[in-house]
């Protein structure tokens, strides 16, 4: 009401920084309007723009959206390095037995892989690494994006000036007539777009799409509820990453943390000795600005929609059922299991894996619960060498 607030995301979480005098407010939003060619008139309730800049040396790209609200213009810029370079699929976080499995999945020759969570899980990386995994000349890669926002050598890019459905498909049989190998869409923001993919993937090609949705199962539901989508997916092979990023603790200030019991039972392992696992959390120093984590990784749950669970899903299943009939496929594991191994490894905390993944309620009987080592098995993460290495070093 009274005065501007700045505040910094800073490894996904929201960090206060500073204020100013609330009389800079309509000369900051006008600036800001004008260096990306909006309407400075106020006359508009929402605007998006773009803005490249050069800051210290560097040039960047700077996504501009203003939003009118009850006490003036609230202005959100994502910051984007315009030398920002491609990921490979190593260094997105998948452990090497979830990583071994989707490298095979993405090599398939047709098909529909959707990359699955909220705004800001890093779905785009996810499916630009991919992508880049893919490039190796041999295959005629397709993107159609609102905008695109990195450039792939050897692709075809097209920037869609629209994301209304009718537009989406009219772009999406221009590429048809292309002879594309891999197809890429940018978002899925309508069942109309979902059903256009799903017809792309009937006829041959290898597409690729993200999706805002909680859970694997949560997509699921939601493709479920397209009146023709189980035609489609009887007859085309459908892969769904789910996926979060949580932060890496800080190595100059990790320390070895026990957690609480109430933490550690809702990743319901079964039999866990807590003494076994050397879990650490980062205290704070000045390399982390206090925080106790510096960087980023992905955890990942990949599902492959196989003729049972096709057969589910011809039920219309609550996303619970959903979730019930996926731990029943071999080598699935959930984001819950997933973040776990990483706070298993020590990269991040078990905290910060609740502050991102999602829980929900107890859901295994105490029987179907994976013990620590079948859960490290399942995921290739080396548990009793690395407590061996770490004895030795205390040693």
């Amino acid at each position: 009401r009274d005065r501007v607030w700045v505040r910094y995301r800073i490894d996904g979480v929201l960090l206060f920084r500073s204020e100013y005098p609330l009389s800079i407010a309509r000369p900051l939003a006008n600036r800001a309007k004008a260096l990306a060619n909006l309407d400075i008139s106020g006359g508009a309730q929402h605007q998006e723009g773009r803005i490249v800049a050069r800051v210290d040396g560097q040039e960047v790209d700077l996504r501009l959206t203003i939003c009118r609200t009850v006490y003036g213009d609230s202005i959100a810029l994502r910051i984007f390095s315009a030398e920002s370079s491609l990921m490979d699929l190593e260094d997105l976080g998948m452990v090497p037995e979830v990583l071994l499995h989707y490298r095979q999945l993405a090599e398939r020759s047709s098909g529909l892989t959707l990359f699955v969570g909220p705004t800001g899980a890093g779905k785009t990386t996810s499916l630009y690494a991919t992508l880049n995994h893919l490039d190796d000349g041999s295959h005629k890669i397709v993107t159609v994006e609102s905008p695109v926002e990195l450039l792939l050598e050897g692709a075809l890019q097209r920037d869609l000036p629209t994301k209304d459905a009718a537009g989406v498909r009219e772009a999406l049989q221009d590429v048809l007539h292309m002879d594309p190998d891999v197809i890429a869409l940018g978002e899925i923001t309508a069942d109309e777009t979902a059903e256009a993919l799903l017809e792309c993937a009937l006829m041959g090609h290898r597409v690729f799409s993200t999706l805002h949705a909680e859970d694997t199962a949560s997509a699921l539901v939601r493709l479920g509820d397209i009146d023709t989508a189980a035609a489609f997916l009887s007859s085309c092979s459908l892969v769904i990453v789910a996926q979060r990023l949580v932060r890496r603790t800080c190595r100059n200030c990790s320390q070895v943390h026990v957690p609480a019991p109430a933490t550690l039972e809702v990743f319901e392992v079964r039999d866990l000795d807590p003494d076994s696992v050397d879990f650490r959390r980062g205290e704070g120093c000045p390399a982390c600005l206090g925080t106790g984590y510096q960087g980023r990784t992905g955890v990942f749950e990949v599902a492959t929609v196989g003729p049972e669970m096709r057969s589910v899903l011809l039920d219309r299943p609550s996303a619970r059922e959903i979730r019930q009939s996926l731990r029943k496929i071999p080598g699935f594991s959930s984001l819950k299991h997933a973040g776990f191994l990483k706070a298993v490894e020590g990269t991040t905390s078990l905290e910060d894996v609740l502050r991102v993944v999602p829980t929900s309620e107890k859901e295994m009987p105490e029987h179907e619960r994976p013990t620590l080592a079948e859960l490290c098995q399942s995921g290739g993460v080396a548990l009793e060498g690395r407590l061996e290495r770490q004895d030795d070093e205390l040693a």
